[in-house]
């Protein structure tokens, strides 16, 4: 199946909302209101009555999109993307990714809150 699909909304989660040729309501990630999309064959989840898809193309794209910078190389400067620190730097408080919970500890004064969130 390769469906073609025309954007013309956002829905809460910030997919873009469009119609399949039956009529179901389809949700495609990292698409925008305007644009014309073919979703991946083996990538569109059909329920009763919407339709999750997978971006394989942007076939007409809004004249807002733009590349995304990658996240993962520093720029010239040697600064992530992401934080703007450099990624050599000591004493950055979490690596992106990090899935350990963030730690209050020694920032409260007093009898607020400390220990871990």
């Amino acid at each position: 199946m390769n469906e073609l699909v025309t954007i013309t909304g956002i829905a809460a989660g910030g997919d873009g909302v469009g119609r399949l040729a039956d009529g179901r309501a389809v949700f495609v990630p990292r698409a925008a209101p305007g644009e014309r999309v073919r979703l991946k064959p083996d990538g569109l989840t059909l329920h009763k009555s919407f339709a999750r898809g997978e971006l394989d193309t942007v076939l007409e794209p809004v004249a807002t999109r733009v590349t995304p910078p990658s996240l993962s190389a520093p720029s010239e400067t040697g600064e992530s993307v992401v934080s703007g620190r450099s990624t050599s730097s000591k004493g950055c408080p979490r690596a992106i990714g990090d899935s350990r919970p963030w730690s209050m500890t020694g920032y409260a004064s007093g009898g607020g809150a400390s220990g871990t969130f």
